[in-house]
């Protein structure tokens, strides 16, 4: 009982003893290079009977790699990476327990844990990995015409990470302004676009568009004839005449409808006056005339004022007075004229 109660508290003060120890910088590589993820057991002792894992952080620790019980262990591996990832088998009696991870991937970026264990002993280190992706050649397009007299380039690229510096550079290498870039994250990495103004500098209208990383340099170059620069001259100076005829014969429409509004505005002032002359002069001859009863047609009614008349049916108790009209619908009035001037109305 001695010697068990010795033996063990010997492997205790061992365990203590040990520590897991890894870079504390962060790990930099480029996306298809393979990388290694250092983690070592301090003072030197054997991995060999231990359990190693290594896991992702990121929305959840996920299995890297397992090694229990003398052999790799695949059944909870996350399906990201089957296939790219290996430990030292010869250094692990070292208590070396570095993890080799293949054809990098921008989506590997972050941070990893390496944790070893031992019945009741257990330690692990973080390890930081930033994976710099090369994104796609910069493609340059003529977006439009600019109306200082130059042309408008944009330079977009897809699939950096992290995002790149967007340079426009002249023939000779130097920097010209430019908006400010515009970058957006996507699933495979950023996306940047920007754009400049550039003008006819006759023969060094070569013009370059650089991005920028730690390890990454590509240019687009692009070659603007200044004969494209005339076209826009010419386009612009065609505008301009077009412009002025244009506005000319807007000014000539505007004219024309001006005039037909005022000259309508007069004629119905005219017209206005005309009738209220017209009013006048009915109203000097104006006669009241009234309808006479015993003259109407017995299928016509009087109003009460004898200043209406309408058809109806055939009225019964009527006076059957000699002026009565009995063959034709008519009414005589009750006033007549025979010479000058009368107005009057009747319905």
């Amino acid at each position: 009982m001695l010697a068990i109660g010795t033996e063990l508290r010997v492997l205790l003060c061992e365990a203590e003893k040990l520590r897991v120890f890894g870079p504390e910088a962060p790990l930099s590589a480029v996306a298809g290079d393979d990388l290694v993820l250092p983690c070592f057991i301090q003072p030197n002792t054997s991995a060999v009977d231990m359990t190693v894992e290594w896991l992702k952080l990121e929305g959840g620790a996920s299995l890297v790699h397992l090694y229990k019980d003398h052999e790799d262990r695949y059944e909870k591996q996350a399906q990201t990476y089957i296939g790219r990832t290996s430990l030292f088998k010869d250094e692990l009696q070292k208590g070396n327990t570095s993890l080799k991870l293949s054809s990098l991937r921008v989506s590997d970026e972050g941070e990893y844990k390496c944790l070893i264990e031992h019945k009741s002993w257990y330690d692990d280190i973080t390890v930081n990995v930033v994976v710099e992706g090369q994104g796609s050649h910069p493609v340059i397009t003529m977006e439009s015409y600019d109306k200082s007299g130059g042309i408008n380039l944009v330079c977009e690229s897809r699939g950096w990470n992290p995002e790149p510096d967007v340079l426009w550079l002249d023939r000779k290498g130097d920097t010209l302004p430019a908006e400010e870039t515009q970058i957006h994250r996507e699933t495979g990495g950023f996306s940047v676009k920007r754009r400049i103004t550039v003008y006819d500098y006759s023969d060094s209208n070569r013009f370059y568009c650089r991005l920028l990383q730690k390890h990454h340099m590509i240019e687009g170059e692009v070659i603007i004839n200044s004969k494209v620069f005339d076209v826009w001259k010419s386009n612009a100076d065609a505008w301009k005449w077009n412009a002025g005829i244009l506005i000319s014969a807007c000014l000539i429409a505007l004219g024309l409808i001006v005039t037909a509004v005022i000259r309508y505005k007069r004629e119905m002032q005219q017209g206005k006056k005309r009738q209220c002359t017209e009013f006048l002069k009915k109203k000097k001859y104006a006669v009241d005339v009234t309808l006479d009863p015993d003259t109407a047609h017995p299928y016509l009614t009087l109003s009460p004022d004898r200043k209406q008349v309408s058809e109806v049916g055939g009225q019964e108790n009527l006076d059957d007075t000699p002026q009565r009209f009995s063959q034709n619908g008519y009414v005589v009035g009750n006033h007549g004229f025979s010479s000058g001037r009368f107005y009057f109305e009747v319905q």
